[in-house]
């Protein structure tokens, strides 16, 4: 989401960025629906939450690729090597760093104290 927000806020005509949140929002985000078991579920904020996160990046990149009609679309049809494996890799393993470092250094404490907290660690983890 925010590779997806950036591109729609701060960074519009990156060509680059698009082409790596393409490939990310419709490889391992879209792919983490099914892992995580996301469903509809109106009444449960949890899931809605959830399903709007894993979500909103495929359903972004599907409308700017195809349904806007207000800017130049992008024409290729291909990626470069760099745009579909190198570029994505670099994104995930930052933001793997990231999610890594906020849930086991900086919110260690409160995840020691409230176990009922669902991490993706604990949920994987689960027996």
């Amino acid at each position: 989401n925010f590779v997806s927000i950036s591109h729609i806020f701060f960074f519009p005509n990156s060509t680059w960025l698009f082409e790596t949140l393409f490939v990310l929002a419709n490889g391992p985000v879209l792919f983490a629906i099914m892992v995580w078991r996301n469903s509809m579920v109106l009444h449960s904020v949890d899931k809605m939450t959830s399903l709007f996160i894993h979500a909103f990046p495929p359903f972004y990149t599907y409308c700017y690729r195809w349904l806007d009609n207000s800017r130049v679309r992008i024409q290729s049809t291909e990626l470069s090597t760099a745009a579909w494996l190198f570029y994505p890799t670099i994104m995930y393993c930052a933001w793997q760093f990231a999610y890594l470092f906020k849930t086991e250094v900086v919110s260690k404490s409160y995840l020691d104290e409230n176990v009922d907290v669902e991490t993706s660690l604990r949920w994987l983890a689960r027996d």
